[in-house]
């Protein structure tokens, strides 16, 4: 995980001339470099890169390339990641409506799981899209939810799951501890095109296979929409959110001696 906190860090230096066009919005450059790094990375705990999956988690390399390539699409925003995660819906949860939904579920299940990501990335699109000094606490609302997920994935019974999740915290998290250092704008904008193409995908797989309780995933999808609401403190609703999907997933797992398939 220390090599995506680096590259999360190099980053805003590696892409620094288009950063500084491109305002509040998207840093495709920023985002291709991005999601190619993320598709080797997630390839790599996947098992390698396969051109036909055959296993849920080997489809997540191919969803970061995606991103990565739309990124580069003029006016391809967080929506347009969020549509990509959502065409992947059906491909990471057909393994598991195979077995477990029937009749009409088994259709009306995926669909209603691909509203829900857009849904989520068009609710991420209302957020702030700078932020410094002050604003710092709508960047952690970001990434609190992010890390803390991933004791509650690793306590609810897979360690690769949570590593899965490590790597996009580890990218995040190294853009904004250079910005911090550095005392420069961050653009959020990136985060929310990156969060809707990875982030509530890996919670699905988290919640559909480890398996990570329903209301825990509910919970660490919404903390990251917390700077949507007022007059709450920003941060501390966030922060309070997650740690109500993460604690009881501990207690619990804590006392019934939880193992790690996989």
């Amino acid at each position: 995980m220390l090599g995506y906190l680096l590259f999360g860090a190099a980053l805003p230096l590696a892409t620094g001339a288009a950063t500084a066009r491109s305002g509040t919005g998207h840093n495709p450059w920023r985002l291709l470099l991005a999601g190619l790094v993320l598709a080797i990375g997630l390839g790599v705990l996947a098992g390698g890169f396969h051109p036909f999956p055959a296993d849920v988690k080997q489809f997540l390399p191919h969803l970061a390339l995606l991103g990565a390539l739309l990124a580069l699409l003029p006016r391809a925003g967080t929506l347009a990641a969020g549509l990509a995660a959502a065409a992947f819906v059906p491909l990471f949860s057909r393994p598991f409506w195979q077995y477990n939904w029937e009749g009409a579920w088994r259709f009306l299940a995926p669909l209603l799981l691909m509203a829900a990501l857009l849904l989520f990335a068009w609710l991420l699109q209302r957020l702030p899209k700078k932020t410094t000094g002050r604003l710092l606490p709508e960047a952690l609302a970001l990434l609190l939810p992010v890390l803390l997920s991933i004791p509650a994935i690793v306590a609810a019974g897979s360690l690769r799951m949570g590593q899965f999740n490590g790597a996009l915290a580890a990218l995040l998290g190294g853009s904004l501890l250079l910005a911090f250092l550095r005392k420069q704008e961050l653009n959020l904008a990136d985060w929310h095109f990156l969060m809707a193409l990875l982030y509530l995908p890996l919670l699905l797989l988290a919640w559909l296979y480890v398996p990570l309780p329903g209301w825990a995933a509910l919970a660490f999808a919404c903390a990251p929409l917390a700077p949507l609401a007022a007059p709450w403190p920003r941060l501390a609703l966030a922060t309070l959110i997650s740690l109500a999907g993460l604690l009881p997933v501990l207690y619990v797992e804590l006392f019934s001696g939880p193992s790690l398939p996989y």
